[in-house]
């Protein structure tokens, strides 16, 4: 390249990739997201019901997708703390709020027990309430990886969960350090 176009290309004229790198790691992040509700899923449909608890009215999926947040804002609270799961949480819901609204009033309190707003049942049906929230998930799990780095995650929800799945590069036999 001559003068004036290396110039433009070296200060950033020319689209970054960094928008594809992003796209891959919330696809990893929205499978990582529904990974965890559907082990969660499956533990909630094999523990039996306690005697004289009250039913839940949610479906089973908000359900496993309200345990995946509370047991994260438990065991994260001990690596990144309070303040940082909660401005970790408040930043995923401001990123997922343009395509699920009704997530403005979603709040996690200390105990990591989600508490919606008075409009919950009228923003729209179970499943999108599923759906908006697996996307809160993802979005939470992809900036806790943005700060300190996917396999840091990936070992701390294996703690969690030891029968998550392996992440590919586990999968690929190369042995991890």
């Amino acid at each position: 390249m001559t003068g004036s176009k290396a110039g433009a290309v070296r200060h950033g004229h020319r689209p970054r990739r960094r928008a594809s790198w992003i796209g891959i790691l919330t696809r990893a992040m929205r499978e990582l997201a529904r990974q965890l509700v559907e082990i969660e899923a499956q533990w909630l449909a094999a523990r039996p019901s306690l005697a004289g608890a009250p039913a839940r009215v949610e479906p089973p999926a908000a359900v496993a997708v309200e345990e995946v947040f509370r047991k994260l804002r438990q065991h994260l609270d001990r690596l990144i703390g309070t303040a940082g799961f909660d401005a970790l949480f408040s930043r995923a819901r401001a990123l997922t709020l343009p395509e699920f609204p009704a997530l403005q009033e979603v709040q996690i309190a200390p105990d990591g027990v989600l508490s919606y707003g008075p409009e919950r049942a009228a923003e729209g049906t179970a499943e999108e309430m599923g759906h908006s929230l697996l996307s809160l998930l993802a979005n939470l799990l992809e900036l806790l990886a943005t700060f300190i780095g996917e396999d840091l995650v990936q070992r701390a929800l294996r703690r969690i969960w030891p029968e998550l799945a392996a992440s590919p590069a586990d999968r690929d036999g190369r042995e991890r350090p």
